[in-house]
């Protein structure tokens, strides 16, 4: 039964990539791969009166950590990587960074480790 559910989650991932992601470039210092990426949701916060902020500088972006290959060999996201991608034509950076002081940069987007979903701040555009 686990087998079945998660090859049901391998396969609906691949959907959504292939309806959802977007090609973009996943950047470890000057090294650079070609990779597909589902841009998730922005950050919102709660400032002190309780008015939900939303900061558009801030991006969720679910990925395959399994295509992450280097010249060192598989690379798990970490703080400070980068990816850049083209929304109409425009050049954005996203460099990835924890959300909060207690969050990672990377958590599994599904119970089968299947996806991750990566915090990204924006911090340069074109």
């Amino acid at each position: 039964m686990a087998n079945m559910l998660s090859d049901g989650v391998t396969w609906f991932s691949t959907q959504l990539e292939t309806a959802a992601g977007e090609d973009c470039i996943y950047a470890v210092g000057e090294e650079e791969i070609g990779i597909t990426v589902i841009p998730s949701k922005p950050q919102a916060m709660v400032d002190g009166q309780g008015t939900v902020l939303i900061d558009a500088d801030a991006l969720d972006f679910i990925l395959d950590p399994a295509v992450l290959i280097f010249a060192a060999g598989l690379t798990a996201p970490a703080e400070g990587h980068k990816i850049k991608r083209w929304p109409q034509g425009l050049g954005l950076t996203y460099e990835l960074r924890r959300p909060g002081t207690n969050m990672p940069v990377a958590e599994p987007a599904d119970g089968y480790g299947v996806r991750v979903r990566v915090h990204g701040k924006l911090v340069d555009s074109e």
